[in-house]
């Protein structure tokens, strides 16, 4: 059963759009449809604290990549220490975050009370747990996910180098020449200013 939602003028109205869909709902996954998963993000996802979010992402291997949004400042092991929109190469644990994220209980009455202090047109998706992660919860990382942001069709090539090299039972000489071409495209994503 598939239940489509129109998209709403802003981010927290879309998420109520979908509150009417879970009425008793706990627990549910949220995933962005721009983001291209080269690992499967299911694999081993299991939370196991109550009332907090997992939320999936990859470590960082460039530092570029903490000048980019949708970092995670880790705090030790897999302990989320804040959601950051502006990050900087500052942060010494950075994970980079999908926007997936398997959501706890209570989301969507803490999104309400969190709409009463940031005005709708200027939230974002990292304020939800950031503020359940500081307020009630201790949210964790998942940090071993793999996965592109589709911005560009830069992207889109290196996310299917990506797919080709790590998925694909292709000869090892064209995988190696696949990977060294997906690192070009990389490293020419990250120095255009564009995020992965």
């Amino acid at each position: 059963k598939i239940d489509i939602v129109i998209s709403q003028p802003t981010l927290i109205d879309s998420l109520r759009e979908i509150e009417k869909l879970l009425p008793d709902q706990k627990e549910f996954i949220l995933v962005l449809g721009d983001i291209f998963y080269i690992d499967n993000p299911f694999l081993g996802l299991e939370k196991k604290e109550d009332n907090g979010d997992l939320l999936v992402g990859k470590k960082i291997l460039d530092e570029t990549e903490l000048t980019k949004g949708g970092v995670i400042e880790r705090e030790y092991e897999d302990k989320i220490k804040r959601v950051v929109k502006k990050p900087t190469v500052e942060i010494k644990q950075g994970v980079r975050w999908s926007g997936m994220a398997l959501c706890g209980e209570n989301f969507f009455s803490d999104l309400n009370e969190l709409a009463t202090n940031i005005l709708p047109s200027q939230f974002y998706l990292e304020d939800a747990f950031e503020y359940r992660n500081i307020k009630y919860h201790k949210s964790r990382i998942k940090d071993n996910t793999d996965f592109v942001n589709i911005n560009s069709p830069y992207h889109h090539i290196y996310a299917n180098l990506m797919a080709l090299a790590y998925n694909s039972p292709i000869d090892e000489k064209v995988k190696n020449v696949v990977s060294l071409c997906a690192a070009e495209i990389r490293d020419l994503i990250l120095r255009s200013g564009q995020q992965l």
